[in-house]
């Protein structure tokens, strides 16, 4: 069955398996998104520039509910687009118009549990392409990533825990270039914990993975051999770190292509800053592989920092770097930027939303340079049941190559109904 079509069963148990909407424990809030939109160049492509007015449709429902046998969350939408030129355009297919996760957690307090979940989002296709946060169709597929996941812990020794799991994920891309797969994985780790503050953990997975019969994504088996630790310095300061090494061996050899097996190693490193003021911070860098939607195995080096400022003017600036080596061709990409978002409240119902973002992004071997930069500034009045929102944003990508540079430029006028 496909993880879509799991998906509504999931979703209809999420709905009717919950108790009446006055027991304490649930919360359930419907809400209905209309907007209009005016969008400069729905291709985000200049020489061709293809302007638009886009009406958006949105009902959607967000739900919680949790006692010892079953935790429930839920946040679900369906997102009709209307374009009033371009009607080919439009996106009114169930399989494409949906976004949201829904996660049911069987007996959530013990030791064996239970995780059933799908998510739907959209993703960027290929990074070598003009994409933008700002336009969800040029370039975009919407992802439903199923997973099942029953999980048992062992709490018989002292200071010990033991954890095995299995893991089953199902990925479908609605748009064909995206590399539909199935894996199962298993793992084991045993935790020790020395005291409240400090534990560390040692871990082996393994996980096969079975893609969709395509030249660019061949079945594998991974391994995973990690240790970690977890130190918690003060009340507000938590470090963590791991550090293992992966092994990839592919099922079949493929001519001419870069299909040797990998071994390499994996780490990240965490630090989180949450004290009781308005300052929080956190830092994190990783290396590790995973699966691109188009191209197979990637080798990703990331790091982050986020610092914010809580309170009447949250403030907070992201800044993001990423290294990526494609396993099976000769692609390598390079990002390293930042986003800075704020609001300002004018009244007591009134606030100014701003916010900025600038990547330089480089890819080979096309040797292709990116300058990519975007503002948005808005209005937003609150009321107790509607949210009001009149904004305008604009985004450039300035390439080195020939026609591929884009600014588009979009007006956005919302209302989100609430209870």
């Amino acid at each position: 069955m496909k993880s879509r079509h799991i998906g509504y069963i999931l979703l209809f148990f999420l709905i009717f398996s919950c108790p009446s909407l006055s027991c304490a424990d649930f919360e359930f809030h419907p809400r209905l998104l209309l907007s209009q939109e005016y969008n400069d160049d729905i291709y985000l492509d200049d020489p061709g520039k293809d302007e638009d007015f886009i009406t958006t449709v949105a009902p959607g429902i967000s739900l919680k509910y949790r006692s010892r046998y079953l935790a429930v969350n839920g946040d679900y939408s369906l997102i009709f687009r209307k374009y009033k030129n371009n009607s080919e355009e439009d996106e009114t297919d169930f399989n494409d118009i949906q976004r949201g996760l829904i996660a049911v957690d069987l007996l959530p307090e013990n030791d064996f549990s239970l995780r059933i979940s799908n998510e739907w989002s959209r993703v960027i296709i290929d990074e070598r392409r003009p994409s933008s946060r700002e336009n969800l169709r040029e370039n975009r597929t919407t992802l439903s990533h199923f997973i099942f996941n029953p999980r048992y812990r062992f709490l018989r020794i002292p200071t010990y825990e033991f954890v095995f799991d299995y893991i089953y994920e199902n990925l479908q891309y609605e748009d064909p270039q995206g590399d539909d797969s199935q894996s199962h994985g298993a793992g084991v780790e045993m935790i020790k914990t020395f005291s409240p503050r400090f534990s560390s953990s040692l871990a082996y997975r393994f996980k096969d993975y079975r893609g969709d019969d395509k030249l660019d994504n061949p079945d594998y088996q991974r391994h995973d051999a990690t240790i970690g630790m977890i130190f918690k310095a003060y009340s507000f300061l938590t470090l963590k770190g791991r550090v293992g090494n992966a092994w990839i061996n592919y099922d079949q050899s493929l001519d001419g292509r870069r299909n040797k097996d990998i071994d390499g190693i994996i780490w990240n490193v965490a630090a989180d800053y949450h004290p009781q003021g308005m300052f929080h911070a956190t830092l994190e860098y990783a290396e590790d592989f995973s699966d691109s939607v188009d191209e197979g195995v990637v080798d990703a080096r990331t790091g982050r920092l986020l610092v914010g400022l809580k309170g009447r003017m949250p403030v907070s600036l992201e800044m993001l770097w990423r290294r990526a080596e494609y396993q099976l061709t000769d692609r390598e990409e390079e990002m390293i930027g930042a986003i800075l978002t704020g609001s300002i409240p004018l009244s007591r119902r009134l606030s100014l939303l701003l916010s900025g973002d600038y990547f330089y992004r480089e890819y080979d071997p096309e040797g292709e340079n990116v300058d990519d930069y975007g503002a948005r500034g808005g209005l937003q009045y609150e009321t107790r049941y509607v949210v009001f929102t009149l904004s305008h944003s604009i985004r450039k990508w300035g390439s080195n190559l020939p026609d591929e540079s884009y600014t588009n430029n979009i007006t956005l006028l919302s209302a989100m109904l609430r209870y």
